[in-house]
Order: C-alpha cells, then structure tokens, then sequence
C-alpha cells in the first residue's frame, strides 16, 4: 500500500480541499482494487472537484497563445494504469479529470471505462488521451454533454467516434490528434462551431477535411499538422483570421500555400516546418510581423530566405536548420 498517497489522500478529506494530484505516485491498477485500503479512502473524497492521475498533460498559457506541459508536483515513479479505478465512480462532483497516458507509454482504458466515465455528467474538463477507448468509447463519452474541454488524442478513434463526439456543442478546446477520423471525422468536427483551439494532427486528414476546419472561424488556436494538406488546404486555413497559433508542419504546402498563411497577420506562433516552401515562400512568411516563434525548418530555403526572415525583430525562438542556409 502506498503510504504517501493514503496521506495525500487523507490531508484531502482533513482539509476539504476540492483537488487531488495522485499523478507521479507510483501507481496502478492493484492500488485501487475494490475494498482496499486507497480504494476506501478515495470513495470518501465526494468533495472532489479536479482529481489528478496523469504523470503529464498540457494546459493552455494564454500570455504565450499555446499550451504548455505540464507534470504533477510529485516526484515518484510514473503512474501507469489499464482501467478506471472503481473509486471514480462515487466522485459525482468531479468537474476535472485528468487520466491520461502518452505517446510512449499508453494506458488500456478501453470503451467499458468509458462507459463508467460518462457517468460522471458534471465533468467540463476531461483529459483521457494515449488510452484505447476506440469508437464505442467516443460514443460514450458523447453522452458527457457538459465538456467544455476535452483530450481523447492517441485513442484508436475514427469517423465514427468523430461523428459522436462532434454532438458536444459545449466543447470550446478539443484534441482528437494522433486517431484516424479523415475528411469525414473532420467534416464532423466541423459542426463544433464554439471550438477557440482544436488539435487534428496526425489523422490522414486532405484538403477536402482543412476545407471543413476552415468553417471553425472562433478559432484562435488550430493544430493540423502530419496530415496530407496541399495549397489548396492552406488557403482555406487561411480564412480563419483569428488565430494567432497554426502549426501545420508536415504537410504539403508550397510557396503558394506559404503565401496564402502569411495573410493571417494575427499569428504569433506558427509551426510550418516539413513542407517545399522556398525563399519565395519565406519572403511571404517574413510579413507576419508579430511572430515571436517560428519554426520552419526542413524546406527549401536559401540564404535569400534566411535574410527575409532576419527582419522578424520580435522572434524569440526561430528554427531555420535543415535548409539550404550558407554560413554567410
């Protein structure tokens, strides 16, 4: 039994404190097994409001327009974990949720999870990406009608659990990256007309799916990079004029597609980088004056280029490598 977080769960109850970061605590699945000991402890928290069980996730820094990682205050092993604890179903007053894995170490929480998740109807920030909720899992979630954020990247979805997800019409923030919804999910998600920031990335998404996206104009943050957009797909990004961070790296975007970005003059972040964009291309990117990062590296840019970018005097980080830059 883990003795650090009986404590931390107990100074929860003592305190009445509304937020629990069990992140970073070593745990697992026979930690919270019904009838042990954490299990009790945590079934008697109904005060909760954010529990936390992520080791990592992201949260949005407005004075940067992008998110940051973020990791839990504790510092002990990882957490890792293949289903829901049984405890979380007693939280009914949970608004925050954080249960996600990652990239390089996911979670098995799967469509009966889901399931139980969903009976948590008061839930507005849900994070339960790098797990394996695939589309019947989506479909579940679908039922938690007040999110207002959600996370369900790297989740096995497609089309379909796009189509489910895309009847949250609270969502203001969602990232459905690293899944297979193509044109159509996107076509769906599209109908989220409230979204401000959306990550796609990573869903075999083309022009036909950035073409939905572009319909989304509340959007001040859009990520649809590792997708197969052309210029055509730039252009229609580039009718969404409020945003101010776009990274739609790795795709396959020219000049004329470059020229058609540098037209969103509110950016300050943009991420183009693994594209054919030549100094034609950076010359057009060098207009965005409030830049402050930029990342485009892996084109075909010369020293032409790298001149015309040198008069963006608000950069603070700028990533040129991978081109064909002289020394000079």
């Amino acid at each position: 039994m883990n003795e650090l977080v009986l404590n931390l769960i107990n100074t929860c109850l003592e305190t009445k404190n509304s937020y629990l970061d069990l992140g970073r605590c070593g745990l697992g699945d026979k930690d919270f097994v019904e009838g042990s000991e954490l299990d009790i402890a945590l079934k008697k928290c109904t005060n909760l409001e954010k529990l936390v069980l992520s080791n990592e996730w992201r949260e949005w820094d407005e004075a940067k327009k992008q998110f940051k990682e973020k990791k839990s205050v504790n510092t002990g092993p990882d957490n890792f974990f293949s289903t829901l604890p049984p405890a979380l179903v007693i939280l009914k007053d949970l608004t925050t949720l954080f249960f996600s894995g990652t990239l390089n170490d996911r979670w098995g929480l799967s469509a009966d999870d889901a399931a139980v998740i969903a009976q948590l109807n008061h839930l507005t920030n849900l994070d339960i990406g790098g797990n394996n909720i695939s589309e019947t899992g989506a479909q579940a979630i679908a039922q938690l009608t007040n999110l207002t954020n959600l996370d369900i990247s790297f989740n096995n979805i497609s089309e379909t659990g796009a189509r489910a997800i895309a009847q949250l019409n609270h969502l203001t923030n969602l990232d459905i990256s690293f899944n297979n919804i193509s044109d159509t999910g996107a076509q769906a998600i599209a109908q989220l007309t409230n979204l401000t920031k959306l990550d796609i990335s990573d869903n075999k998404i083309s022009d036909t799916g950035a073409q939905a996206i572009a319909q989304l104009t509340h959007l001040t943050y859009l990520n649809i990079g590792f997708n197969n957009i052309s210029d055509t797909g730039a252009q229609a990004i580039a009718q969404l004029t409020n945003l101010t961070n776009l990274n739609i790296r790795y795709n396959k975007i020219s000049d004329t597609g470059a020229q058609a970005i540098a037209q969103l003059t509110n950016l300050t972040n943009l991420y183009i980088s693994g594209n054919n964009i030549s100094d034609t291309g950076a010359r057009a990117i060098a207009q965005l004056s409030n830049l402050t990062n930029l990342y485009i590296r892996g084109n075909n840019i010369s020293d032409t280029g790298a001149l015309a970018i040198a008069q963006l005097n608000h950069l603070s980080n700028l990533d040129i490598s991978v081109n064909n830059i002289s020394d000079t």
